[in-house]
């Protein structure tokens, strides 16, 4: 789990992240946290358990 991941931030993905055949995050999308240690994907579901690797693999957070 990302802990620097809170409600409010903004991030943008900067690879498409896959989930059973289907793209939750797009590249070159921005997306958001709904709630503190996820990110909201483009169905409006909150998505959890990102470790660090992950996180910066396939986001950058927006200041």
């Amino acid at each position: 789990m990302n802990e620097g991941v809170k409600k409010g931030d903004k991030m943008i993905c900067i690879q498409d992240f896959i989930r059973d055949h289907e793209i939750l995050f797009e590249k070159g999308k921005t997306y958001s946290s709904e709630i503190d240690y996820t990110i909201t994907d483009k169905h409006g579901n909150a998505q959890y358990g990102w470790n660090a690797d992950v996180f910066e693999r396939y986001f950058q957070k927006i200041a």
